[in-house]
């Protein structure tokens, strides 16, 4: 039998083609830095993301509940709104995809692109203060109702209306028919 040489793992790929990636860090200018407000090229991607968390937490809260198509009361839409307007969006940042910043975070189009997230207590207040901007803006009762009469796409782009551009909207539209919306196959803890 024929002696196999030991081969060092830098032999092994001495040879061989290393891939190459190249992921940049969003660029922080003094509007990402110093104020608490979400700026406005993370304005759409923001009222995306308050969208779809609003109807996944109204759908998590209807699925706990023993009695099913019961609609919740005041009391439960008013918990669920100021639970996640107050300890929510902890997973979502400011990422660069083609160039261009982009929020990061669940079910957001940026999630799933390669690169680095910059993800601090910076966005998580940001975002926590868009959620209390468009409960303000919409009401508790307002956003629940139109959870319960609308289709899964419909919440998130009737939140948008009012903080996007029209331009911008029409991008937004192109995405929402892309992205499961929906939080039925999703878990409680994402």
């Amino acid at each position: 039998m024929e002696d196999i040489p030991d081969l060092t793992e830098t032999d092994f790929f001495k040879n061989r083609e290393k891939p190459s990636y190249f992921y940049s860090a969003p660029q922080v200018d003094l509007q990402d830095k110093g104020s608490w407000h979400m700026p406005p090229k993370y304005r759409c991607d923001a009222c995306l993301a308050v969208g779809y968390q609003f109807q996944k937490q109204f759908y998590l809260e209807d699925m706990r509940r023993p009695k099913r198509g019961v609609p919740l009361t005041e009391s439960q839409i008013i918990d669920v709104a100021d639970k996640l307007c107050s300890k929510g969006f902890q997973r979502y940042g400011a990422k660069a995809v083609n160039n261009r910043p982009r929020l990061s975070g669940e079910r957001l189009k940026a999630y799933y692109e390669y690169g680095m997230t910059g993800i601090g207590p910076g966005f998580i207040q940001r975002m926590q203060g868009l959620c209390q901007e468009v409960v303000g803006l919409l009401e508790k009762e307002t956003l629940y109702e139109m959870y319960l009469n609308r289709g899964e796409h419909q919440l998130a782009e009737n939140i948008c209306r009012s903080f996007c551009i029209k331009v911008e909207m029409q991008e937004y539209k192109e995405d929402l028919k892309t992205m499961d919306l929906s939080p039925k196959n999703h878990k409680e803890d994402e």
